[in-house]
């Protein structure tokens, strides 16, 4: 059963990837027609000049150019719109940069990434050369956010354009925004869109947020109850083996990382677990073997594969290092304190809306008494997971 599935985990994300590349989403034509379609999601780092689509799951691929849409996204993922605006071409690299402060503009249609949508849009624009911000309040034209580095005709030093804050500052003018959130903000998506969400609640208007998450919205913490069925072999002069079911808790953090689709995260998850076990023996009859129980704190790394809008599935891996005893009571094949060594575990599981998850893992094998020279011990562990994320 246990082989059956780390072989299963183990080709699970090589079957997966093909399933998951064609993500359900829709673009607008030039006429104004919607079409929901699968479009391939290759997690755009330059803004795309095309798409490819599917409009049914085993129909051909084909491909919309920007010239032919106006608009196109993954649905809860990205979100892009064709705009016609004043692109700023200056250098970014500090051995490149310009003698002028001003931005040098060229006119360019592009599929601009909507990162804030409300009252208020932000935009982002991004080539293998420089990245640019672009904004509009309502129905207004879309206009660039200039920040820009420049170099001074004498001298090695370097001035910055920050004409960005004072046109927000004018142009975002609300109760909850002061000069001094506008003076602290920074050039990047998480400042910027700081400042958009806040405007936009101040409007009373909903923010949608796409291709980017401020921190907290890298963080899960999980409560997550289970079930572990556990084994205890022990080889001296006899032979044992014992197990056990009980019940386990944790509570795990978990920080999503910022790449590949946020597809990656980190995860620690302190965890109490137990197991007692009784052993019958020739010599002794039946003894309490094992009462050994502890807090767990594993550090794993979990990859996510997307089913639909709603619900993925996720693979991962869990270093123990630490563990904190509580009872550690070995009577067999010695006496002794129960002492640990590092292990590993894998686990595979369900997550649904973000909010529920359920996880099948297995631990590997540990040692309980690795520090009595000439005793072998095993202990690993099979358990299920029921998860509720709190954030």
């Amino acid at each position: 059963m246990r082989s059956i599935f780390i072989i299963l985990l183990t080709l699970l994300p090589l079957t997966l990837p093909a399933q998951i590349e064609f993500q359900p989403g829709y673009f607008i034509t030039e006429s104004g027609n919607r079409v929901e379609c699968l479009i391939k999601n290759v997690d755009w780092e330059n803004n795309p000049r095309e798409i490819r689509y599917r409009l049914q799951a085993n129909s051909d691929i084909q491909t919309a150019r920007v010239e032919t849409i106006t608009e196109f996204g993954i649905h809860e993922f990205n979100k892009y719109q064709r705009a016609t605006v004043q692109l700023d071409t200056s250098e970014e690299k500090l051995d490149r940069l310009s003698f002028r402060s001003e931005p040098e503009f060229i006119t360019e249609q592009l599929l601009l990434k909507v990162l804030v949508d409300g009252a208020a849009t932000l935009y982002y624009y991004e080539n293998q050369y420089l990245h640019r911000f672009f904004f509009k309040i309502g129905n207004s034209d879309i206009q660039p956010l200039v920040y820009k580095k420049y170099r001074f005709q004498t001298g090695n030093e370097v001035g910055e354009n920050i004409s960005f804050k004072n046109l927000l500052w004018l142009k975002l003018q609300c109760e909850d925004l002061t000069k001094e959130m506008f003076e602290r903000m920074r050039y990047s998506k998480q400042s910027l869109g700081k400042i958009f969400q806040k405007y936009n609640a101040c409007k009373g208007e909903e923010s949608d947020k796409y291709g980017y998450r401020n921190i907290k919205d890298m963080m899960n913490l999980t409560i997550r109850p289970g079930i572990h069925y556990s084994t205890f072999d022990a080889s001296n002069v006899e032979q044992q083996v014992g197990s056990d079911t009980t019940f386990r808790l944790g509570v795990e953090l978990e920080v999503v990382l910022p790449v590949k689709k946020n597809t990656w995260s980190i995860t620690v998850e302190p965890t109490y677990q137990s197991f007692k076990t009784n052993f019958t023996t020739t010599t002794q009859g039946t003894i309490k073997a094992v009462d050994y129980s502890s807090i767990d704190i594993p550090i794993g790394l979990r990859r996510y594969f997307f089913l639909g809008n709603s619900s993925k599935i996720f693979v991962n891996a869990q270093l123990y290092l630490m563990s904190l005893a509580i009872k550690k009571e070995l009577n067999y094949p010695v006496r002794t304190d129960v002492k640990t060594n590092a292990s590993f575990g894998i686990g595979a599981g369900f997550t649904y809306k973000e909010r529920i998850s359920l996880e099948a893992r297995y631990g590997f094998l540990r040692g309980l008494a690795r520090h009595v020279v000439g005793i072998h011990t095993e202990y690993q562990t099979f358990g299920l997971i029921l998860g509720y994320n709190l954030m």
